[in-house]
């Protein structure tokens, strides 16, 4: 349900408490709207398209009105206006970490900017390598043109780094460099390649006892583990 106006929301949750809606207004009432429960909040006038997109970011999945879902949606808004800080969302397989990645972002200043995710588990070192930095023409045997990473890609916007904890320790330090210097070289590379990207990470593994056992390192889990979320285990299923 669509509502416009913070009276008529008012007027709304007096009735119908727990009727999942979304606001269009000015944005001087977003706030208020939020804190009446709003699923996502939109302008005065929005598009079927921005409609749709909202729905499907902030309540398509993340649809319910359980205390748990309630406090996780208004963790994400609180969480999407830090848009330059690195989140860490925890969470066995089914429980919509992307889901809550891809709020984070239609919620954030950034939403207007692209959303890239990928699985750092299902490539090898090389490939994941040079899908998240991009290669030069001639850096390996078959790198006919340049090719830009996902980084560049997502510069702007978001970038999701899904299953962090697989990164191999190589990966991981490459990784690190290139977020602390928020640059980074295609690889074959001379030239360094500056972005601005906000970093999500999602993980099912517990990456505390991996800092212990050595496998993923301290610096890198402190880095990417400013801000955690997670999401409840009784949420829809979600593929992540």
């Amino acid at each position: 349900m669509v509502v416009t106006g913070t009276r008529a929301l008012k007027r709304l949750r007096r009735t119908y408490p727990e009727l999942p809606v979304l606001f269009a207004g000015e944005p001087s009432e977003h706030f208020a709207a939020e804190q009446l429960g709003a699923l996502a909040t939109l302008g005065p006038r929005p598009s079927l398209a921005e409609l749709m997109s909202a729905y499907r970011s902030s309540a398509g999945s993340l649809i319910g009105w359980t205390p748990a879902l309630q406090s996780l949606r208004q963790q994400i808004q609180l969480v999407a206006r830090a848009q330059r800080t690195s989140v860490l969302i925890r969470g066995e397989s089914g429980v919509g970490k992307e889901a809550v990645a891809q709020a984070i972002h239609d919620a954030s200043p950034r939403r207007g900017q692209p959303f890239v995710a990928i699985n750092c588990a299902a490539l090898s070192e090389t490939l994941l390598e040079s899908e998240l930095f991009g290669h030069e023409r001639g850096a390996f045997s078959g790198a006919f043109q340049r090719k830009l990473g996902l980084f560049e890609i997502a510069s702007g916007g978001t970038l999701l780094l899904d299953e962090i904890g697989e990164l191999s320790p190589a990966m991981q330090a490459k990784l690190l460099r290139a977020l602390q210097e928020q640059r980074f070289y295609r690889v074959g590379g001379t030239s360094p390649v500056s972005v601005d990207v906000r970093i999500l990470s999602s993980t099912n593994r517990d990456l505390e006892d991996a800092v212990v056992t050595g496998s993923f390192r301290r610096d890198l889990y402190y880095r990417l583990n400013v801000i955690q979320i997670a999401p409840p285990p009784s949420g829809p299923a979600q593929t992540t």
